[in-house]
This record gives structure tokens, sequence and C-alpha cells, in this order.
């Protein structure tokens, strides 16, 4: 509008892969550009309480010539370019910083179901999934601490895709977080390879997420995935279908209910 690495966060976060045509209805390409609520005014608005959420997907190259997204998401226009927009509302009983611990329980990650719009059933997100105490992929350690998810704290986690593309370290910095709200911005640190070829440099798999309270119990879910690979490897209806696999995993919703959205 990852393979992304948590757009799966560099984006868990922008978890989208490639370009094929993309599907007809309430994400298929739109006049109106993506904005982040960091910006101003969003685009998409979101969903209604008890709906799913709204979900538009760009390809940039199609978007004006002089539009640059909002400089807060920490996304940057890059050519080829599919941006996946998530915007919706949610009730849970848990507060900003227990969301954002959803998120520091990396290896959980592997625990998260997307619905593949081509072979009609649930898939796993990511095949292996650690943190990591800084950029390098041999310093695995245990899931992040409640202490450690602070404002301003930048983390590290690796993620092997459960598509064929190689494990990926991503940055996560925590933008702000306190009881009623986080925010955090992830991308990629290494290349992402293919069978040992180059598919996405660093920074090419960039994700910005904000939840935000919106009264007792719900929460106002943001996310804008844009990833930039030089081979396709999944079709938009699935990278639509894995970025809101995130939105579900923080919303609390299974996976074995109806997928979150309908492309056909």
């Amino acid at each position: 509008m990852m393979s992304c690495r948590l757009q799966c966060c560099a984006g868990l976060l922008a978890l989208c892969l490639t370009a094929a045509p993309a599907p007809g209805g309430q994400a298929g390409a739109r006049a109106a550009a993506p904005a982040p609520p960091c910006g101003g005014q969003a685009h998409p608005n979101d969903a209604a309480l008890g709906e799913p959420p709204s979900v538009e997907l760009w390809e940039v190259d199609a978007l004006p010539a002089d539009w640059r997204p909002a400089a807060c998401s920490g996304i940057e226009r890059r050519d080829g370019a599919v941006l996946v927009a998530v915007a919706g509302r949610f009730e849970s009983p848990l507060d900003g910083r227990q969301l954002l611990a959803k998120l520091g329980a990396v290896s959980e990650h592997t625990t998260i179901d997307y619905w593949s719009q081509s072979e009609r059933r649930w898939r796993p997100l990511l095949e292996d999934a650690y943190a990591l105490t800084g950029p390098d992929p041999d310093l695995a350690r245990d899931d992040f601490t409640f202490a450690e998810l602070e404002s301003g704290r930048t983390l590290h986690l690796l993620y092997d895709d459960a598509e064929p593309v190689g494990p990926v370290v991503n940055s996560v910095e925590i933008v702000a977080v306190d009881d009623t709200r986080f925010t955090i911005i992830s991308r990629n640190l290494t290349t992402a390879r293919l069978i040992g070829l180059p598919i996405a440099a660093p920074g090419d798999l960039t994700s910005y997420l904000s939840v935000e309270r919106d009264g007792d119990d719900v929460y106002r879910y943001f996310a804008l995935h844009s990833s930039a690979l030089s081979v396709p490897l999944l079709r938009n209806s699935n990278r639509i279908h894995r970025a809101v696999a995130v939105y579900r995993y923080i919303a609390g919703i299974d996976a074995d209910q109806r997928p979150a959205v309908a492309l056909d």
C-alpha cells in the first residue's frame, strides 16, 4: 500500500512482501495517499469498534511524484515500494505498556498466523523469531522484559519469515509508551535475501505502528507498512492479510475466527 521480519516488526510490522495486481474492494488502490496520525489527519480512517479494520494498499510509483510519507512515520519513499495501511478499533483490558509487551515477547511471534488468500488456509507468519542484545544476528537473548520497553529505547530482533527469505535483523524504535498508548517504528537493518540473492536493502522494509486509548478499554490502531522488494513474493491479497495478522495479534483476535478482511 515483510519478506518482512515485526512490515514482520520492520516491520511485525511491514508484514507484506511484494506485488501482484491489487485486489478489488476496500483494499484496492485509492486516490488518497496514506497518512499516519502523527502527521495530522490519518488516512484511512479507523473502522468502527467491532468491525474489521479499514485496509488500503498503494503502489508508491502510482502516487504523485511529490508525495512523501510524514517524517514522523520513519518511512521513506522508495521506488517500487508497496504500502499497506491498517486502521481499526478494538477492546482490551490491557494498558498501553502491556499491549507493547506483546511485541516485546518476540519468541511468541511465531504463533502469529495469517489467512493465505491464495491457499485458502491459515499459515504461520514466521518460522523463527528471537530478541537480540544488539544488531548482530548471533547475539540471541531472552525476550525483552517489561522494564526494557521504555520511550526512546531501540531494540533489536531477528525474524525468519515463513516465506523463502533468509533471516533479517530489525531495529524497533520505541517512540513513545505509557499507560494509554505506544508508538514504534521498525525497519530491517540487514539485507533480505532470496536463495542468497539480495531482494531488499536495509530500510526497504519499514513500519510505523500507533496504538492509543480512545475511551475505557477501547484503543485506536494505525499501522503503515512499506515494502520495497526487487522480486515479487506474495500476492497483494496475502500482503494485506499479513499486515492484518499483526492487528489481530495486538487486539487479541484468534486466528480461528473469520478472516479479518474480505477481499472477494
